[in-house]
C-alpha cells in the first residue's frame, strides 16, 4: 500500500465523532484508519455504480417503451425486399451417432 501523505479534513457533529471513535475502538484501529477505510470503500462503490450504469431520466425509458410498443410498419426499402429463405434450417433434436461397423474399433 502506498504511503499516506495527503491530509483530508472533515468537520463532524460531536456525537458523530464520539460514535466514530467508539466504532474504531471496537475494531482496534486508529480513528484516522477507520475513517479512511470507510471513505475509500464508499468512494469505490459510488464509482463502480456510476461506471456500470449510466443514469438516465425516467422520460427516456418511457419514450423507449412507447417506441417498442408502437405498431411496426416496414420501411419502403424493406417492403420492396424479396422474401429471403431462412439462414438456418430448423433445429432438430440431437441424437448421438452410432458408429457404423466399418468405423468401430477392433476388439482383440
Amino acid at each position: 500500500m502506498a504511503a499516506v501523505t495527503v491530509r483530508l479534513e472533515v468537520q463532524v457533529r460531536p456525537e458523530s465523532k464520539s460514535r466514530i471513535e467508539y466504532a474504531a475502538g471496537l475494531v482496534h484501529v486508529p480513528v484516522s484508519d477507520f475513517v479512511r477505510d470507510a471513505v475509500e470503500q464508499r468512494a469505490d462503490r459510488v464509482i463502480a455504480d456510476h461506471e456500470v450504469a449510466t443514469p438516465m431520466p425516467a422520460s427516456f425509458y418511457d419514450d423507449l417503451l412507447g417506441a417498442l410498443d408502437a405498431p411496426v410498419s416496414p420501411s419502403p426499402a424493406l417492403a420492396c425486399a424479396p422474401a429471403a429463405p431462412p439462414l438456418r434450417s430448423p433445429r432438430t433434436e440431437w441424437r448421438p451417432s452410432t458408429p457404423s461397423p466399418s468405423t468401430r474399433p477392433a476388439t482383440t
